[in-house]
This record gives structure tokens, C-alpha cells and sequence, in this order.
């Protein structure tokens, strides 16, 4: 009963789901990362195809919109539109949007909006009504993407390898951090994150800890999710203001970290709301968005 698929490509996890001509979800796959710089092309394809050939029986898909992390270049959507079209005939459309951009299909084609992703990465993104974009963030681990469960996770990393140097005292958060990863000297940080490669959503996970300890009154925590927490209100800040008008604004927060840290969310609603009225839209799951772009296009194509 499925005609249109979205698909999220991130850096560790890409989701995909089936929808119905009401939009109903159908069915849904999941695989392993998605976006190139992170797992390189041959493992980018194979993400994709392991979703696609799972949700593609039947004959009746009409559309498929891919959000993806790392496709900001022409030339970067260009080799996305590639690897897809390798699964997708050329009789079902598709859309091949940044990630942020495809998210916003869940509140719909009306613009300005915009949207405040704190997830694995991190990225403020809204398009005005000429669809100019404005973006803050969303440039990957390297350089940060702060208010990201991976920048959490690493901020956490550092007070642990200065626990364990003997440079902080060690509250909650770096009791339970050394517990989890059995670390016995700073030294065995990296030996821990590192399988050779980067260990990114172990990493992420780490920034679940934080709310606890915070709770527990521990400074060192509470100091982690205040600087995090200001520079990703600082950039929804800084979108909203460049992207609204005198109406109402759509904003829609995604993310886990959201859900883990509610300080986050309450210091970016905050912020937005000071530039003017808004509607706080959420989601849990961003591929929504790219499903509802795809439903749009299937719409737009009979059945052959």
C-alpha cells in the first residue's frame, strides 16, 4: 500500500519509512549510516540499498525524498542523486534535500520556518519566504556542533581524562562515565572511543549521563550543559531573527538531546520566542519531513 518513502541519512544511523496516500506510516528499515564523509561511498550505498530493497516491494512506490547530512554542495547532492537512482528507477521521482531541509516537510510547505536539530549533530536551519536559507551549526564532529549529543558526549570526555589526571575532582558525571567504559587511567579514553575508528554513537550516548549528574548537583555537569546550551540558542537565535516575519513562526525542534537535557529545549524555545511570536512544532523523528516531501511528489505522479 506504500507510495512514497523519506529517508534520513545520517552519519551513524539511516532510517527510512513507507508511507501510505494518507501519509500513514507502513513500514520502516533501519541500517547503518548513510553519509559519505563519515563511512565513504561504497558504505553510503550499501546503507541506502539495505533500506530501499526492504521498502520498495510491490511495485507501488511513486516518490522517495533523501535528507542527508554532507549534501550542502551541488556536487554533493549530485553523487547522492547517484547512489540513490542505483535502487530507484527513473519512474519514481525523487528529492534529494540537506537533512534539515527534508525535517521541514513536517510542518509543512508554508515559509519562513525553521528548524533546531540537536541529535548525534547538531544545526539551526530555516529557509525565509524567497527561500533564501540561513543556517548556524551543522557542521560536524570536527569542529563541534554544539548543543549535539556528540559535542555533549566529548565535553563529558574531556572533564573525565582531567578526573583521571587528577587536575578536577570527580562528581557524578565522571563516576559514571569511568564506571560505563571501565577506565582506570585518562589514557584508556581513546583506547575505549577509538574501534579503529571513531566510536560515535558510543560518544553520543555519553551525553545522556549529563542530566543526571546535573541533577545530582554536580558543577562540572551543569558548567557542560550551560556553555552547550548558550551556543545553540545563540545560532536559533540568530535564525529565527534573519528568517521571520512579523507572523507567527513555524519552529521545529528534533532530537534526542531535547528529550535527555529539557533545559536545552527550554533555553532554545527561549531564545527563539525573544525575536517574536512562534509555534513550537516537535518531532522525535525528523525522516517525517522527507516522507511527507515524497507523499508530495507521489501525489504529483500517477500509478504507471
Amino acid at each position: 500500500m506504500g507510495v512514497a518513502i523519506g529517508i534520513d541519512a545520517g552519519g551513524t544511523k539511516t532510517l527510512a519509512i513507507l508511507v501510505d496516500a494518507d501519509g500513514n506510516e507502513v513500514g520502516r528499515a533501519q541500517s547503518a549510516g548513510a553519509n559519505p564523509y563519515d563511512v565513504g561511498p561504497e558504505a553510503a550505498r550499501a546503507a541506502l540499498h539495505i533500506v530501499l530493497n526492504q521498502l520498495m516491494t510491490g511495485g507501488n512506490v511513486r516518490a522517495v525524498c533523501l535528507g542527508a547530512s554532507g549534501v550542502d554542495r551541488e556536487e554533493d547532492r549530485a553523487a547522492a542523486e547517484t547512489r540513490l537512482r542505483a535502487f530507484v528507477p527513473t519512474r519514481i521521482a525523487t528529492d534529494i534535500r540537506n537533512d534539515a531541509a527534508a525535517m521541514l516537510g513536517i510542518v509543512g510547505p508554508p515559509r519562513p520556518a525553521m528548524v533546531v536539530v540537536a541529535d548525534a549533530g547538531s544545526i539551526s536551519y530555516g529557509e525565509r519566504a524567497d527561500g533564501e536559507v540561513v543556517r548556524a551549526g551543522g557542521h560536524g564532529a570536527a569542529l563541534g556542533d554544539s548543543g549535539s549529543g556528540v559535542a555533549l558526549g566529548i565535553a563529558t570526555l574531556r572533564h573525565t581524562a582531567d578526573v583521571l589526571d587528577g587536575c578536577e575532582e570527580k562528581g557524578p558525571l565522571a563516576a559514571a562515565v569511568i564506571k560505563r567504559l571501565d577506565l582506570k587511567r585518562a589514557t584508556d579514553i581513546i583506547a575505549r572511543i577509538r574501534h579503529p575508528d571513531f566510536d560515535e554513537p558510543l560518544v553520543e550516548a555519553l551525553g545522556a549521563l549529563l542530566n543526571d549528574a546535573t541533577r545530582s548537583g554536580d558543577g562540572k555537569a551543569t558548567q557542560i550543559v550551560d556553555a552547550e546550551s548558550a551556543v545553540l540558542a545563540r545560532n536559533a537565535h540568530h535564525v529565527a531573527g534573519a528568517v521571520r516575519t512579523e507572523k507567527e513562526l513555524p519552529v521545529l525542534l528534533v532530537g534526542k538531546v531535547f528529550g535527555w537535557i529539557p533545559e536545552m529545549r527550554e533555553r532554545v524555545v527561549a531564545a527563539v520566542m525573544r525575536t517574536g511570536p512562534v509555534s513550537i512544532v516537535e518531532s522525535t523523528e525528523g525522516v517525517h519531513g522527507a516522507a511527507r516531501i515524497a507523499l508530495g511528489l507521489a501525489r504529483e505522479r500517477p500509478p504507471s
